[in-house]
């Protein structure tokens, strides 16, 4: 059934009403979902570029943390090592006694103090030791200028002149 359609009346003085053609109302809709579907890209672009930002991001965090990872694995294996070092500086310190060395002698070396018997004394001219140093030192003053090729005196001038030239 079908309602009757009222059909405006022409008056002379109005225009007739038109009713839009189905061409155009399809138009329209196409030019709406044309316009919604800009709308879309620019959403999911938009969209798109936070997410690689926030994958940007999670990478960055996850790198730092990796660096402050390895920094305080560094940082304990240096206080392990200081506190080796400590040690170590404790044990020195512990041998370089005299008592110590005394005890590491006779315990761990079976090593006892000389009985009177295997002491030897041995006495020594003063003049003696004077003059085979002079001999000593003659000697290497000798070795040094056929060393050299050049004689004491010239070596000395030749230094001298080169520092000098170093100032």
């Amino acid at each position: 059934m079908y309602a009757a359609q009222r059909i405006p009346q022409e008056h002379p003085y109005h225009e007739p009403v038109r009713r839009p053609k189905r061409k155009n109302q399809q138009k329209a809709k196409r030019a709406v979902k044309k316009k919604y579907a800009l709308e879309l890209v620019a959403l999911m672009v938009c969209l798109c570029g936070v997410l690689a930002l926030n994958i940007f991001l999670v990478g960055r965090y996850a790198d730092i943390t990796n660096t402050r990872h390895a920094v305080s694995s560094l940082e304990q294996r240096v206080e392990q090592l200081q506190n080796h070092r400590e040690q170590l500086m404790v044990e020195i310190e512990r041998s370089s006694k005299l008592e110590w060395i005394e005890e590491e002698a006779k315990n761990r070396l079976s090593m006892k103090h000389p009985e009177k018997d295997q002491l030897i004394y041995i006495s020594v001219d003063p003049e003696r030791v004077r003059q085979v140093s002079q001999r000593i030192d003659r000697k290497n003053s000798e070795v040094e200028q056929n060393d050299n090729g050049l004689p004491q005196p010239i070596e000395r001038i030749i230094h001298r002149f080169a520092g000098v030239l170093r100032i």
